[in-house]
């Protein structure tokens, strides 16, 4: 008769084999080089979300640090992004929700625009 640790020895060596032998071939290493200054498509357009970034670019930093941050993220020559599109989020919120991403329009024909000031100042 089998023992008990056999059998459990048994079922882990089973379950062992077969997630080897399910197990995907490996791939050889690849290495990507990019070269700014050769084009094989034209993009109209990169760009990114912002709303939590913007609103903490807003109120964190002096002037100075943000105008190197949006110039990082919008100046097209050297080391710096290109951003052309920038995708803002159209808040929900109440203001007792979310104070910081109130809603431009709180009610059916009511506009409020001291709200979401973060976005409106990155736009």
């Amino acid at each position: 008769m089998i023992s008990h640790r056999k059998k459990v020895y048994g079922v882990i060596g089973l379950a062992i084999s077969m997630l080897v032998s399910m197990a995907p071939p490996a791939l050889a290493a690849s290495t990507v080089t990019l070269y700014k200054d050769t084009t094989y498509q034209t993009i109209w357009g990169f760009g990114a979300a912002a709303n939590h970034p913007v609103n903490e670019l807003k109120t964190n930093y002096n002037a100075t640090t943000q105008g190197l941050i949006l110039d990082k993220l919008f100046r097209t020559d050297a080391s710096n992004a290109g951003l052309s599109i920038v995708r803002m989020e159209i808040n929900p919120y109440t203001a007792a929700q979310d104070a910081v991403q109130t809603t431009f329009m709180p009610s059916s024909g009511v506009t409020d625009w001291n709200t979401d000031l973060h976005q409106r100042w990155f736009a």
